[in-house]
């Protein structure tokens, strides 16, 4: 599971790299975090692609999917609001090539990236027992 979200970060990362002025002035008008820094809207997408690359390596796994569950939660919080607030905005999952509206689509993937992150959490606690176990 980790190489497949490794794929997607570093997939989602690179689309963002085309326009990432574009994609931190449209982040921030939905992420909580990006909101409040410009410096953290520009870095997401390198971040990401960090993220992906330690995935797929299997280096630092642990703390990346903690990073990787922190961020994704601030993001589906930010997406939620909006979406509750009936803003209309564009979705910047896939940069600014794709004028998608924020929607189910940002709910569902979000939450996709949050429940695997859990899901792992949940095996390196399963794996941790076994070898306290023994």
């Amino acid at each position: 599971m980790s190489h497949f979200m490794g794929f997607l970060l570093v997939l989602f990362g690179f689309i963002k790299l085309n326009d990432v002025k574009g994609f931190a002035a449209g982040f921030a008008n939905y992420d909580p975090i990006a909101k409040n820094s410009t410096s953290y809207a520009k870095a997401y997408p390198f971040l990401e692609i960090l993220l992906g690359v330690l995935f797929i390596a299997q280096v630092f796994v642990f703390p990346a999917t903690i990073v990787t569950l922190v961020i994704y939660s601030v993001s589906l919080y930010g997406a939620l609001k909006s979406i509750l607030n009936k803003e209309e905005l564009h979705c910047v999952c896939l940069g600014t090539y794709f004028k998608l509206p924020l929607s189910k689509v940002t709910i569902i993937e979000s939450s996709v990236m949050i429940v695997m992150c859990i899901w792992m959490l949940m095996m390196f606690s399963s794996m941790a027992m076994t070898v306290t176990s023994m």
